[in-house]
């Protein structure tokens, strides 16, 4: 079983008196269990969108999406109680503390008393929280609540982790340090969903990076090795197309979509690694 998976989405937003908007237009992939996957796109492609149908915060108008093998529509309470998301929009509570922040998330994901303070201890050094333990959210610094909120989503386990342009606002050090983070999460067996308008980002972190613009999909597995790059390019008939680009000996893996190379469903596609890629 995956843990994501998401089946020809699909969201219309529908105004009075206006043209429907297509959101989201016919998206499909897999994500596998502590697998790093990538939404790469400009504003306005429905990543955020997709990001808030997969974490039940708004109904998708077709398709389907399980996290764990629970309906996203359906199956709501189930699938809250397997995932936790940094989305964008800011996620602390301002009348609280930090600590109190961190301690509420916890609580309510049913950790253990001791095991919170261990854990609120941990991210508050590995996030440098300490010193601002006490003090009221709503008067810290925007790059600040970030970090809580991103630290929240380690006081728990739940295995699926969801990150909308996470480190916004982060400075350079920081953002390094949750990078990392995310990347020690996957490697014991966490799954992570991520979406970044930062090309270096994706490619530094995820085994699948999929490209989205407005109506089109395309997705790749990322090889392992030095200096591979992922390259957008658009055809003359304006399909996004990657380019991967290798040192030698690899270089012959770069090419444009090959014939029967993709598997796909819906409007997304997704190229499966070959033996011969790694």
């Amino acid at each position: 079983m995956n843990a994501i998976t998401v089946e020809d989405i699909r969201k219309v937003y529908r105004g009075a008196g206006s043209d429907p908007v297509r959101a989201v237009d016919g998206v499909a992939f897999e994500v596998s269990k502590g697998q790093i996957y990538g939404l790469l796109g400009p504003n306005g492609a429905g990543k955020t969108t997709l990001v808030k149908i997969l974490t039940t915060l708004t109904a998708p108008s077709s398709g389907r999406a399980t996290i764990y093998g629970f309906d996203v529509v359906r199956q709501g309470l189930d699938v809250r109680r397997h995932i936790v998301a940094v989305l964008q929009q800011t996620a602390v509570d301002g009348l609280l503390t930090v600590e109190d922040n961190l301690r509420i998330y916890a609580y309510l994901h049913g950790v253990g008393a001791n095991e919170t303070r261990t854990r609120m201890a941990a991210v508050m050094e590995e996030f440098e929280l300490g010193s601002k333990a006490q003090e009221t959210v709503q008067h810290l610094s925007l790059g600040t609540k970030r970090r809580i909120q991103v630290a929240k989503i380690f006081m728990v386990d739940s295995p699926v982790i969801f990150l909308d342009e996470s480190t916004t606002g982060m400075d350079p050090l920081m953002r390094r340090r949750v990078l990392d983070r995310i990347r020690l999460e996957a490697k014991n067996g966490r799954t992570v969903l991520l979406t970044t308008q930062v090309l270096s980002e994706a490619e530094e972190l995820c085994d699948t990076i999929m490209i989205i613009k407005p109506r089109q999909e395309l997705g790749l597995r990322q090889p392992p090795g030095p200096a591979a790059s992922v390259q957008p390019d658009v055809s003359r008939d304006h399909d996004l197309c990657l380019r991967r680009r290798f040192p030698a000996p690899a270089a012959a893996l770069e090419s444009r979509v090959p014939p029967g190379g993709w598997g796909h469903g819906g409007h997304a596609l997704q190229r499966r690694r070959s033996p011969a890629a790694g």
